[in-house]
């Protein structure tokens, strides 16, 4: 696994984080066990960036692939929370080493009710060479009112398999 550094913008709205504190902090994942993960406790306007180290993708484009679980809970509950309410998270890569992150590097975007609970993989086809990445989480709305913990856990940059695991498997007559 890469180890996440913390990082905040919270003087902005833009894809440039400036600031070196954050809202991001360790903690037990969806309060269940005793692993720390990554959470952010997500409310107010503020933009909070969580950024990898570099890693080194090669050469070649499209050889690698992100991994990560995700959780969104309710506030210091291990109730999962159904929304995002007014937020905004969103997976960006940086292709000069964390320079600048331009908004067509974001490889996935969650909204409204896709975070509960989540094991992602974001297959990199397009990317190659020193890379960063960010979660990035915004709030869309001048005045949210939900408080929530969001949590990122086991973040893993690997070589894709070279056979791939198998998803949604069902039986049928047996």
């Amino acid at each position: 696994s890469v180890a996440l550094s913390c990082r905040s913008d919270s003087s902005s709205t833009g894809y440039n984080p400036t600031n070196t504190t954050s809202k991001w902090r360790g903690g037990v994942f969806a309060y269940q066990g005793t692993a720390l993960s990554a959470r952010i406790n997500v409310y107010g306007t503020s933009t909070d960036w969580l950024i990898s180290n570099p890693i080194d993708l090669g050469a070649t484009p499209g050889l690698y692939r992100l991994r990560f679980d995700g959780s969104l809970n309710e506030y210091n509950s291990t109730t999962p929370s159904t929304t995002l309410q007014t937020f905004k998270v969103e997976v960006i890569v940086s292709t000069n080493g964390g320079l600048t992150w331009d908004p067509t590097n974001i490889v996935r975007t969650y909204t409204g009710t896709t975070i509960p609970r989540l094991n992602e993989i974001i297959y990199l086809t397009n990317y190659s060479g020193v890379v960063k990445f960010a979660f990035r989480v915004q709030s869309t709305s001048a005045s949210p009112g939900h408080d929530i913990h969001l949590y990122i856990d086991n973040f893993v940059v690997e070589e894709l398999p070279s056979c791939l695991e198998a998803s949604n498997v069902t039986t049928s007559n047996i």
